[in-house]
């Protein structure tokens, strides 16, 4: 999603990412953007379990990432809102994994997952997508496995930014993968590169 506007009022501490309530810009009238109600709810639900630093199973790294906002006309502005929450998932992720123990089995499993995907020969990495819906463009997902092979065996860079940067033509047919598992396989990579930069 694009939209135009200035980012919110943002700052990262010790004590995790700020933001004050309703500090993100919003989009003109004409442009649409995150409903900014259920942005501020999250972000509350956010802060709260960072206060606490409790291990809350409803409001992890995880959640952060996953979150989906409508999209209405004059709404925050997307990319400050994406921002401010990407360092939100990075705080919360350094905390879930500061476990030795707990880091090491989430890391061998996910390099298990990813291994095994890299193992497959391109075209057949993921499933089709189901239906008539559409899905990534495999050629060009499987370019994306091919750094991630690479970043992996040592012999090319890959940054977390790159990973959440990437995007994929929407295609049909036997063209494409499935995205959903696809995203899935891609939030496992951010993963095991935000714990081995």
């Amino acid at each position: 999603m694009s939209a135009t506007g200035d980012s919110g009022v943002a700052a990262t501490t010790a004590d995790g990412p700020t933001t004050e309530r309703g500090a993100f810009a919003t989009v003109p009238r004409r442009l649409r953007g995150y409903r900014p109600a259920q942005v501020d709810a999250l972000l509350a639900r956010v802060r709260e379990a960072w206060a606490t630093g409790s291990a809350d199973a409803s409001m992890s790294s995880g959640h952060v990432r996953d979150a989906v906002f409508d999209l209405v006309r004059g709404g925050y502005d997307a990319r400050a809102v994406d921002a401010e929450l990407d360092r939100w998932e990075d705080a919360l992720a350094r905390r879930e994994h500061d476990d030795e123990a707990a880091r090491r089995a989430d890391l061998d499993h996910a390099l298990a997952v990813i291994r095994a995907r890299l193992g497959a020969a391109p075209g057949n990495r993921f499933r089709a997508p189901t239906g008539r819906r559409p899905g990534y463009r495999r050629h060009d997902v499987d370019a994306l496995c091919q750094r991630v092979d690479a970043r992996l065996a040592g012999e090319a860079p890959l940054r977390v930014q790159d990973v959440r940067a990437a995007r994929f033509p929407a295609v049909r047919g036997a063209e494409a993968y499935d995205a959903a598992q696809v995203d899935l396989f891609l939030d496992r990579v951010i993963d095991v590169l935000r714990i081995h930069p």
